[in-house]
């Protein structure tokens, strides 16, 4: 016998969904809701020709026409369907199909976004629906389809977008062509009837309304013998009730009652019929009534419901519900009725009988013809029958047929015999029986044979059941019997055919029914016996008696239903020295789980019986009884209030709940009788402990805990007497002496401990406990948040944040570092369960030095998911259980932190409501310092008005702190609008400001703000090369791939990229020789279409020898070209992906772009260990080995610090990370600070909350500009530092031991090198390289920032100018005047103006210019604002700032020095005639009209100085300087002298105009010339004033004298402050000398220096000797011999004065 084919098929080992792209991308979304298993069983080519037929079919279609057709696909009919999205439509065709066509084998049913050319109506494009909660209920129809929803598939005028449902059913069998063309017919019909139902809805629901209300007149109708028709109200009720979602409408028709000789006629009124009802013409029809329908057609029951004699077609296939609503002539007589027709609701069934109109009136008049007590036991038996009996029974039967049946049912009291009740429908065409029979005998057998004798009995055309299965005894059958229409009452025999029904029903054995009747009444006993009887398994049957059976039966019911944290029920007793512990769980739980749990509690599982019980209602319990050991000491009983049994069962519940971990520190709870909740306390600290890295494991310091119990205790007292705010109220005094009290108790009991390591543990957890400044334990939260002050705590690592919040719960553990109180940065995901805190610790020193752009400091979060699934087997689980660990993270961080009311909502909560319309909870306003517990959330003032709230049941050790602020980080890019959400349900100050990057703000990856920031780094280092990189071409190695934010972006801004090599992840690109413009075109269609990879690159672009390798293979093939392009030695044919990546690294490229995530390059004395990047050891590479002229750092981390130093000291132009990548940082906080600002003005009425998005979004370009400025700036300054050389050295080493003392500088943490090692360098001529300037760079501007905002620099009106520059025109257009409002006001100011001086002025400039002139930072601030705006230096920077790459690199740096010489000597000018404390507009008013004359047409110089600055304009001319900026640039350091020109004409009584604002250039150096003209009562002018002082400063040589000053060494701080006190008196001497030729007589200036030589010209011989001879000296190297020739010119100088 020839054995049958195998047509087994092996299942692939694993399985990827199908991902299709291109054009196909649209067939992701139409499989989406596709089962895998239906997708993995069918070949992915059909799966696509399907998908395209489909397509096919719906390809042209009108808005509303149906498309379907029915074909033979692949051996199998298929059904496609295009049309609106409509309700019903889904459940009508797979209701028909299972009815009709044999059932289907798969229905896919996806929603599409269509759009279809408006003319022919065809389709162009299918996309993804998008997310609609926030507009619509989930209805497609009523979806506003605006652009903000849809995006580039908005409609215009020649496209129509709309919603589609796209229907496919694959059925079960083959249908023939006459078949499947019967098929699309009957569709085609029943998508008809859907349609007319779905187009009348609104209009059925507002006839049923119209129909309700015509009932109320006949409330009013009385007949003479005083009756009413019964139940108006009722029938009112009922139908608005219908109308509130508890009825399905299919049709609505107006009938008119007529009498025909003996029949009555019911004529439908023409126009009123809807849905399924509606007529076409206008003649109506008739229906004859006969029989029962006759008979009842004049019955005054105004409602009454029955089964129509079809079955719907739509949505259920059930007989239709018919609702009757008669209508009444004034005299009360019928004259017609309203059909109602359609199906109850789901709901409807589901709403309690009590509480269902015309349904509960019945019931009331049951219940009182019973007249049972109320809440009596058989009062609830009643109801229990009643709401348990079939509801269309209860709508269809009168009030006396529901009391005897319910009477009858009663009388059943649950026993064990089979009942039938009969109730024949009004009008004679139904039969309804509800039949009882004993619960466990009851099976689809059983239910079938009764069918069968029904069947029989009543001759009936079809039969529909329901079953109804509860905990009582008995089940119930529902049968509803279509019976042939006689119009006649039928005749049964009841008794015979209850008899043929109890044969029909077979019996079964019993159980434990006995022992439950003897324990329980008999109610309880009916109840329980058919639940319990086949419960226990056999193995426990065998182990127990009957009545140990019955206790754990009731401890079983006691333990269901509770509390979900209470899933355990615990019981321990002792017989015969022998301790029993039962445990009874409501969730499955094996030994192998179990036994952990015991053993960490301290008990010794001696023998173990577990058992599954499963009660006959689906129920599941475990239950275990174990023998076991206690610890030494513990008492079985246990005192009254700590049982054993309840501290274990509590624990064993807050394990099992979720609420608390298990681990050896339980043993406490034990050994101590110490509540779980007190252990979790300390897990938390001990956790946090690990986490600093301290030296001991979890469990040593667990048994060290559990070693030394006294010790413990104190340590658990000292955080409840810190917080429990049920402890000690209000009274800080109190509370201060209980931790004082357990602190001196833990230090007596440590005096006694004979371990030095349990010591030092214990006062590390003190320290610890000690530094904790809030939590949120007695919040109850599923998190435990504790905030801490690191500072205090001698084992924390440094840095040493301002503030850490440690987060631990049993789901996820988490830790924010903040070095302010306002501060920001990102929170990460973190995979490094045991040291996350010391990846966040890393990374939030580069936030610190990041943030120094930007308003808040530095801060970082990190969080790690505990519970966390497989995500190879399970990613979607991964990323949710992801997400919410990090919800719980975001929660707990708010739980500690202060919220702030603002003005406008405070306002509104005076009437008891928020600015929302919430009720504002009371709170009272007592005074927060530290230390002042709170149990209502408190109140204390913050800024401009706002109240400080701060949150509940908390006890606070510190100050308000109300600034929390997060941003995105790796892992949480998408979650952004979870934590705004969590932020705006908790009703948090900042709104959706908390985190940036959510839906409402500006989006990075669509700005490229990153990208574009890193990317001015990348032209800045271009630049110094002499190449420009946006019109030269440049080879490029990359780390990342265009569907990446920062990568992609970075790779478009230029195309002139030669992309030579990049890797991500998965993948490496290889092309040796690139087509410039095609590589850009595609690496531009792969960004655009996002999601993509390496591998969608198109090869046909790719270079000879190149292409596009997995990672994952083992070899990758090197071709000559890819050796070549990448520095590779020849004979090299083939690399593993791991070295060809390394040597991508080290390509010979122009440019290293990193845009990806980890960490590449290293210092050679660097381990990879240190690096903290597991993943990339094998790849990364040392900087020493770098071959690239420029790295570009998107990407944060991408080289450690020291790996960047070693690459810049060997040539490679380098900034860092946080240089680079700080566009995102500064667009996040621009929006965090407008969106507090746009927030105000919604609060105070002058901005609708509906046009904030909008408002904000409208920014985005300028928002994006005003970031990209500080990029630039920051390169231009740190190309002009690194200009400076090896000169500026001791500057640096005395900056550095400035910012080490005030700016909490760490060398060593920051690699900066010591004193030594930089001295050693500059003998090399080696100076600080960029990486260590931006390090610098940063904490120069913290401190400075700092030292602003604790000043009263802000205080100036000058700086609301400063505010208003900060925000983008649309803000300072409509809102200028409520700028000052801003919360942040001072920190903004602060922030702007720090990061000026810095980037303006230099590194140093703020250090150098305090400790040589003693000021203090604000004024010296003060003092360079003014500069800046007397001078006009902005202007000039931003020219500078753009100049080409034509500009020699050595000329542009002089031009940058030059103003930063400018802004130092003018700054020191200020603040050393101390008018550094004056208002900044009257520095400005006094000084810049005189500043100006600079620009105007009358030169000033003498005709040297003319010449000299002549010279240099000119040569910068030649190198490609426009000619107004090289003018500017050669006479910057002469403006200086105008100060001086300014004050001496200000002795001469001569004055620049008083409130003079800025004006364009031209206009004010007119004005200026006007000034200069203007001449005292001697005929002096501004213009005579400047032409003396410049006369004389060539006169004498001082051009020489000052350059001869500048050259002096600046090695040690008195040199410099030598250099610097020459110069100043060399100015001095200069303006006293004017002063006196101004009084010589003279008609101008140059009389009036001849006049005034003459009379001094025994002086003047001998000085002109000394200059003439200091002229001729050759410099000196030997600083004595110069400063000596240099001081006695400065002392004839001065000798030349008149006495």
């Amino acid at each position: 016998m020839t054995p049958p084919p195998d047509t087994t098929q092996a299942i692939p080992a694993v399985w990827q969904r199908p991902q299709w792209r291109g054009a196909q991308s649209w067939l992701n979304e139409y499989y989406r809701s596709a089962p895998d298993a239906d997708m993995a069983a069918t070949d992915e080519q059909v799966l696509t020709e399907r998908a395209e037929t489909h397509r096919g079919v719906g390809r042209v279609r009108d808005e509303r026409e149906l498309c379907v057709d029915v074909l033979e696909d692949h051996g199998r009919t298929v059904l496609y369907m295009v049309t609106t999205d409509m309700p019903f439509l889904v459940s009508t065709l797979t209701t028909e199909i299972a009815a009709n066509w044999g059932g289907a084998e798969l229905v896919l049913h996806p929603l599409l976004l269509a759009t279809r050319d408006a003319a022919s109506h065809e389709l162009t494009a299918l996309d993804r629906l998008p997310e609609i909660s926030s507009v619509s209920s989930g209805d497609t129809t009523s979806i506003p389809l605006t652009r903000d929803i849809i995006g580039d598939a908005a409609s215009d005028s020649s496209t129509r977008t709309a919603v589609e449902s796209w229907i496919r059913v694959e059925l079960h069998g083959s249908l023939d062509e006459a078949e499947r063309q019967q098929l699309r017919e009957r569709v085609e019909k029943l998508v008809a009837d859907v349609v007319r139902v779905s187009d009348d809805q609104e209009a059925m629901l507002r006839e049923a309304g119209v129909i309700a209300q015509s009932l109320d007149p006949l409330e009013n109708i009385t007949f003479p013998d005083g009756s009413h028709l019964p139940d108006v109200r009722a029938a009112k009720d009922f139908l608005e009730w219908l109308r509130d979602g508890n009825f399905v409408f299919m049709g609505i028709k107006r009938y008119d009652l007529e009498s025909d000789g003996e029949d009555a006629v019911l004529h439908s009124r023409p126009d009123t019929g809807l849905g399924l009802l509606r007529e076409r013409g206008t003649q109506g029809h008739a229906q004859r009534l006969t029989g029962l329908g006759s008979v009842h057609a004049r019955d005054h029951q105004v409602v009454f419901v029955t089964k129509a004699n079809r079955r719907s077609s739509i949505h259920r296939r059930e007989y239709l519900d018919y609702i009757g609503v008669r209508t009444f002539t004034a005299d009360g007589e019928v004259d017609g009725e309203y059909l109602l027709l359609g199906l109850f609701s789901r709901h409807a069934y589901s709403v309690p009988a009590q509480q269902t109109p015309m349904v509960r009136e019945k019931v009331q008049r049951v219940v009182r013809d019973f007249g049972f007590l109320p809440d009596s036991h058989s009062a609830r038996d009643l109801m229990g029958i009643i709401e348990d009996y079939p509801r269309d029974e209860l709508f269809h039967m009168s009030a006396a047929e529901l009391s005897e049946t319910a009477g009858a049912v009663l009388a059943l009291n649950e026993r064990r015999q089979t009942r039938v009740f009969l109730r024949q429908d009004t009008f004679g065409r139904f039969i309804s029986a509800v039949v009882y029979l004993p619960r466990d005998r009851y099976n689809t057998s059983v239910r079938q044979r009764i069918e069968t004798q029904l069947y029989d009995v009543f001759a009936a055309e079809a039969i529909d059941f329901e079953v109804r299965l509860t905990s009582s005894s008995l089940a119930r059958l529902f049968f509803r019997i279509r019976l042939p229409y006689t119009g006649q009452v039928r005749e049964f025999d009841h008794e015979e055919l209850e008899a043929r029904l109890r044969a029909a029903v077979r019996s079964w054995p019993e159980s434990l029914g006995r022992a439950i009747g003897l324990e329980f009444d008999d109610e309880q006993a009916s109840t329980l016996g058919s639940l319990w009887a086949d419960a226990f398994p056999g193995s426990y049957r065998e182990d127990y008696e009957i009545e140990e059976a019955i206790q754990d039966l009731k401890r079983c019911e006691e333990l269901w239903g509770r509390d979900p944290n209470l899933p355990a029920e615990v019981r321990v007793a002792e017989t015969d020295g022998q301790v029993r512990l039962n445990i009874y769980l409501t969730q499955a739980l094996s030994l192998t789980e179990l036994l952990p749990l015991l053993h960490n509690l301290g008990l010794r599982v001696l023998d173990q019986r577990p058992y599954t019980v499963t009660p006959a209602d689906g129920r599941e319990f475990q239950l275990y009884d174990f023998g076991v050991e206690l610890p030494a000491g513990v008492d079985p009983t246990g005192p009254d209030e700590a049982k054993t049994e309840d501290i274990i069962e509590d624990t064993l519940c807050a394990v099992l709940s979720g609420r608390s971990d298990s681990d050896s520190l339980d043993r406490l709870v034990l050994t101590e009788r110490m509540s779980w909740r007190s252990v979790a306390v300390l897990r938390a600290y001990v956790r946090y402990l690990l986490q600093l890295g301290y030296p001991n494991s979890f469990e040593y310091i667990a048994d060290t805990l559990v070693a030394y119990p006294q010790a413990t205790a104190e340590i658990s007292e000292l955080f409840s007497a810190s917080f429990d705010p049920e402890r000690f109220g209000d009274d800080d005094a109190a509370r201060e002496t209980a931790r004082d009290a357990a602190l001196e108790r833990l230090g007596a009991v440590l005096d006694e401990v004979p371990s030095l390591d349990a010591d030092r543990l214990f006062r590390a957890l003190a320290d610890v406990v000690s530094a904790t400044l809030r939590t949120n334990v007695f919040q109850h939260r599923p998190t435990m948040a504790f905030k801490l002050d690191p500072a205090a705590i001698p084992a924390a690592p440094q840095p040493r944040p301002a503030y850490e919040i440690w987060v631990w719960s049993p789901r996820v553990e988490g830790t924010h570092l903040r070095f302010g109180e306002v501060a920001r940065g990102g929170l990460r995901w973190s995979d490094r369960r045991e040291d996350f805190r010391t990846e966040v610790l890393g990374l939030v020193k580069a936030q610190m030095v990041k943030n120094a752009v930007i308003v808040p400091t530095g801060a970082k979060g990190g969080f790690f998911p505990k519970q966390l699934p497989d995500p190879q087997t399970d990613r979607e689980g991964w990323l949710t259980e992801g997400r919410e660990a990090y919800k719980l993270f975001i929660a707990s961080l708010l739980d500690v932190t202060d919220n702030i009311v603002r003005e406008a909502e405070a306002e509104a909560a005076q009437d008891g409501t928020d600015a929302t319309g919430q009720t504002a909870a009371s709170s009272s306003a007592e005074d927060a310092t530290p230390g002042a517990g709170a149990v209502e959330p408190a109140e204390t003032s913050g800024e401009a008005g706002d109240t400080v709230v701060h949150p509940e049941n908390v006890v606070r050790r510190d100050g308000d702190d109300s600034y929390l602020v997060v941003a995105a980080d790796k892992g949480t890019a998408a979650f952004s609008d979870t934590a705004n959400a969590i932020s705006l349900e908790r009703g948090f100050w900042l709104g959706d400001a908390f985190a940036s990057g959510g839906s409402v703000g500006y989006d990075h990856k669509a700005m490229g703000i990153t990208a574009r920031g890193a990317w001015e780094s990348v032209k800045r280092h271009f630049f110094e090369l002499g190449l420009d990189t946006q019109s030269e071409a440049f080879t490029v190695v990359g780390v990342g791939d265009m569907s990446g934010d920062v990568f992609g972006n970075g790779m478009l801004l230029s195309e002139h990229i030669h992309l030579i090599a990049a890797f991500d992840h998965r993948d490496v690109f290889l092309d040796p020789t690139p087509d410039a413009a095609a590589s850009y075109r595609e690496r531009e269609r792969l960004f655009n279409a996002g999601r993509t990879s390496w591998q969608d690159f198109d090869r046909s672009v790719i270079s000879e020898g190149g292409g596009v390798y997995s990672r994952q293979e083992k070899s990758i093939p090197i071709t000559p070209q890819v050796r070549e392009a990448l520095g590779i030695e020849d004979g090299v044919t083939s690399l593993s992906p791991q070295e060809l990546v390394r040597r991508v690294l080290l390509a010979p490229a122009d440019l290293l772009y990193n845009g990806g995530i980890g960490t590449y390059v290293k210092a050679a004395s660097e381990t990879n260990q240190e690096v903290g990047d597991k993943a990339n050891d094998a790849i990364r590479v040392n900087g020493e080995d770098l071959r690239v002229r420029v790295i570009g750092e998107g990407g944060n981390l991408g080289a450690t610090q020291l790996g960047r130093i070693e690459a810049a000291l060997n040539g490679v132009l380098v900034n860092t990370d946080a240089i680079d990548n700080s566009g995102g940082v500064e667009s996040s906080d621009r929006e965090v600070n407008i969106k507090i600002l746009v927030d105000g003005m919604v609060q105070a009425g002058l901005l609708e909350q509906e046009e904030r998005a909008e408002f904000i979004e409208s920014m985005t370009d300028e928002v994006a500009e005003l970031v990209l400025r500080t990029n630039v700036a920051q390169n231009v300054l740190l190309t002009t530092e690194r200009a400076r050389g090896v000169e500026f050295t001791e500057t640096f080493i005395r900056l550095m031991h400035w910012l080490e003392e005030n700016a909490d500088l760490n060398r060593e943490l920051e690699f900066l090198p010591s004193d030594e090692q930089l001295r050693e360098r500059a003998t090399q001529d080696q100076p600080l390289t960029s990486p260590e300037l931006s390090v610098l760079t940063a904490y120069s501007k913290i401190q400075l920032t700092k030292a602003l905002v604790d000043s009263d620099l802000a205080e100036d009106p000058w700086f609301h100018g400063t505010l208003s520059q900060y925000f983008p025109a649309q803000i300072r257009e409509r809102f200028g005047d409520e700028l000052d409002t801003h919360p942040l006001r001072k920190e903004i100011i602060s922030t702007v103006v720090a990061n000026r001086i810095v980037n303006y002025g230099g590194i140093a400039f703020a250090y150098r210019v305090v400790v040589g002139s003693g000021a203090d930072l604000a004024d010296m601030a003060r003092a360079f604002v003014a500069a800046m705006e007397i001078f006009e230096l902005q202007d000039y920077a931003d020219r500078h700032a753009h100049l080409g790459t034509e500009v020699p690199l050595e000329l542009w740096n002089r031009m940058s020095l030059r103003m930063r010489r400018l802004l130092d000597r003018v700054v020191r000018w200020f603040l050393h005639r101390q008018i550094g404390d004056s208002d900044i507009q009257e520095l400005v008013n006094t000084y810049r009209p005189i500043a100006r004359l600079r620009f105007g047409t009358k030169q000033l110089m003498s005709a040297e100085s003319q010449e000299r600055t002549r010279a240099e304009a000119e040569l910068a001319e030649r190198h490609g300087v426009a000619e107004d900026l090289a003018v500017e640039w050669a006479e910057l350091l002469d403006a200086y002298s105008l100060l001086d020109v300014a004050r001496l004409a200000e002795s001469q009584g001569l004055a620049g105009p008083e409130g003079e604002e800025s004006g364009e250039a031209d206009a004010a150096a007119s004005s200026s010339e006007e000034t200069a003209a203007a001449t005292n009562a001697d005929g002096v002018s501004v213009q005579m004033v400047a032409r003396v002082y410049f006369a004389l400063y060539d006169r004498y040589g001082l051009e020489n004298l000052l350059n001869r000053i500048s050259a002096l060494p600046q090695t040690t701080r008195w040199e410099n402050m030598a250099r610097i006190a020459m110069r100043e008196d060399l100015y001095a001497t200069l303006v006293a000398i004017a002063a006196q030729v101004l009084q010589v007589p003279g008609a101008d200036a140059a009389e009036k220096v001849e006049a005034w030589e003459q009379e001094n010209a025994d002086r003047l011989e001998r000085l002109r000797e000394v200059l003439e001879e200091i002229e001729s000296m050759t410099r000196s190297e030997d600083f004595g011999s110069e400063l000596a020739a240099l001081s006695v010119a400065l002392r004839t100088l001065r000798g030349a004065l008149a006495d």
